[in-house]
């Protein structure tokens, strides 16, 4: 990577927001199929699960072989088009005797620079659904958490057996989950977590229901990542609850919390068919937001054999004339973390201050200063690219960036990633 200064980017950002635009499904769809016959995943791939790690896309995904006991494997690629699966797949399985001994689903994963976490759906043999954790240092070889499920059923809303799909954000303090629930009823239910095993579920679950006498009138398989300073989630949804009938396209929806969403007003963004790779249905997906294009990949139900397919979507500004000013000093956490090469570091001012922004390393040395001057009341973003203040690039490693704004104080945790 060409070492260049570093730059320092203050943006003013009281007149525009940037909002999701027509998705575009690639020309060479599927770019990921079912294996070769008699192979674990010969029948069908669901739960796409993709990072990229600094260097490569990494795929985790569900496959069957027609057993009916789902399994995870591993794939990485370096443009999250061409799949190369691991032989030694799958990386994943059931444990006989306990509660995923039925099959696993992978459905999300944090990577942060040198570990990862996977939250995943499991299904006993009775067909009761919970939620597990594992770990792992190369992505490859997991260490399922002892005390597994993590999250199990325990609202009223969800029913007494199906509670899957998780959906992990991590901002540095706070581990935030979205899943979904109830076979009757599905909804789409929030909890939090310090750790990322012990969770606490939102008290008014679920936070997104299906829609009554409209196309999502069961609203499922919630995909959430925060970019923009805004909250994004898709959603699949159908007419019907069982994937076998109706067909199933995905929605989308935008939250300033994570809790209280807004529809977009012309859902479905993303409708099956009429290509033949997805023609009955869209469901499981998993997306990254790069140098403003959303990516997504997603599993579509063809008349037989699901495959891994993918779509583009890119952003644009949209004017706002209602102009307000914060009434808080807030410094939010950077988005993307972890990062390469850059990343955007956004704060709001309620008053004119002397803004100081700093980055230190672990061990408290000072890395570079991104801002120290005064500023007028209103919301801004600072990026930095990994270049400390001698105009050399940073090792891979946990950073921490200060705010000071008067007498207001406060830290984030950064992840660099070469």
């Amino acid at each position: 990577m060409q070492r260049i200064l570093s730059y320092l980017i203050m943006i003013l950002i009281t007149s525009t927001l940037l909002a999701q635009t027509e998705w575009v499904k690639y020309d060479g769809n599927p770019v990921m199929t079912v294996g070769s016959n008699g192979s674990w995943d010969d029948d069908y791939l669901l739960y796409p699960c993709v990072i990229y790690n600094g260097s490569e896309y990494e795929m985790w995904y569900a496959g069957d072989n027609g057993s009916g006991s789902d399994q995870i494997g591993h794939a990485t690629s370096d443009d999250g088009i061409d799949w190369v699966k691991d032989d030694d797949n799958p990386a994943l399985t059931g444990s006989p005797g306990e509660w995923d001994a039925t099959g696993v689903q992978a459905s999300s994963i944090l990577f942060d620079g040198s570990s990862y976490q996977m939250w995943y759906h499991g299904i006993d043999a009775g067909d009761v659904h919970g939620i597990g954790y594992a770990t792992s240092y190369d992505g490859v070889i997991w260490v399922k958490y002892s005390n597994n499920p993590v999250m199990v059923l325990s609202q009223t809303w969800e029913g007494n057996e199906v509670i899957t799909g998780p959906s992990v954000l991590f901002d540095g303090t706070t581990y935030e989950m979205w899943y979904f629930a109830n076979l009757n009823n599905l909804g789409i239910g929030y909890a939090t977590s310090d750790d990322g095993i012990n969770w606490n579920k939102y008290e008014n679950n679920p936070v997104f229901t299906g829609t009554p006498g409209e196309w999502d009138l069961f609203a499922v398989k919630p995909e959430v990542i925060f970019a923009n300073n805004l909250y994004h989630m898709w959603y699949t949804g159908a007419t019907q609850a069982s994937p076998a009938s109706g067909t199933w396209h995905k929605g989308y929806a935008t939250s300033d919390d994570g809790i209280n969403w807004t529809r977009y007003a012309d859902n479905p963004v993303l409708m099956c068919g009429p290509e033949a790779y997805d023609s009955l249905g869209i469901w499981e997906s998993s997306a990254i937001y790069e140098d403003g294009v959303f990516h997504l990949w997603y599993a579509g139900r063809p008349s037989s054999n699901s495959t891994i397919n993918y779509a583009t979507s890119s952003t644009v500004s949209v004017k706002n004339t209602d102009i307000v000013n914060p009434n808080q000093f807030q410094l939010y956490q950077n988005y993307p973390n972890p990062f390469n090469p850059t990343t955007s570091i956004r704060y709001e001012l309620p008053v004119d201050s002397n803004v100081r922004l700093t980055v230190f390393d672990i061990h408290g040395r000072q890395i570079t200063i991104l801002s120290n001057r005064v500023q007028p009341a209103g919301n801004y973003t600072a990026q930095w690219n990994g270049i400390d203040i001698s105009g050399n690039l940073v090792s891979t490693g946990m950073y921490i960036c200060r705010f000071q704004a008067g007498s207001h104080s406060k830290t984030i945790k950064m992840v660099y990633l070469k």
